[in-house]
């Protein structure tokens, strides 16, 4: 059987573009996989969170860092860190709304706020990354972490909803941990959870 340099040359660019098509179906495939069960963009809506995220910050929120089930598999996944105070997680507060608060009040513990300071188990809580409003002061207020919850506040306190006004976030409403600012390019760092 004789083939013509223009069947041969026809076959050759349809098994190229056969290709083409099969890796960026992969390429897309592994993406939305990555975006479903590890990383997920996140924009940062408000002032809350300054001066350590701004609004319209971009980051990236890590997933499955958390001790956390696997959806379809229904198993826990290997990471399995606990959520640990200080951390910056994004929360799904309902279908349309998540927020980003800094983590300060973990299951057991007790948080009372006071003149100006959060104290969480007898113990003045440090915490060198807030925005300072002199004016702002706390109610005098005690709130005691059920287990499986956690106590939340943004770190503009003076401009913060967070969990003085909502309560305790249960933890599977904890989407990740922001791990990384990486737009805009002026302010890409990663978030250092002190």
């Amino acid at each position: 059987m004789n083939y013509s340099m223009e069947d041969k040359t026809n076959k050759s660019t349809a098994r190229i573009i056969q290709e083409i098509i099969q890796v960026i179906l992969v390429a897309l495939v592994l993406a939305i996989l990555i975006r479903i069960f590890f990383l997920e963009a996140f924009l940062v809506p408000s002032t809350s969170m300054e001066s350590t995220l701004q609004p319209g910050d971009q980051v990236l929120v890590w997933k499955f860092l958390y001790n956390r089930k696997i959806p379809v598999l229904n198993k826990k996944t290997a990471l399995g860190f606990p959520v640990r105070r200080k951390d910056i997680i994004v929360i799904r507060m309902n279908e349309d709304e998540n927020l980003i608060k800094r983590v300060i009040g973990l299951a057991g513990d007790r948080v009372i706020l006071k003149e100006g300071q959060v104290h969480v188990n007898g113990r003045l809580l440090k915490e060198p990354y807030l925005r300072i409003d002199p004016s702002f002061q706390y109610l005098p207020t005690r709130f005691d972490v059920p287990g499986r919850h956690y106590f939340v506040m943004g770190d503009f306190r003076a401009n913060s909803k967070d969990s003085r006004d909502f309560g305790f976030i249960p933890e599977n409403k904890i989407t990740g941990r922001a791990i990384l600012i990486y737009y805009p390019f002026s302010r890409i760092k990663v978030l250092h959870h002190e």
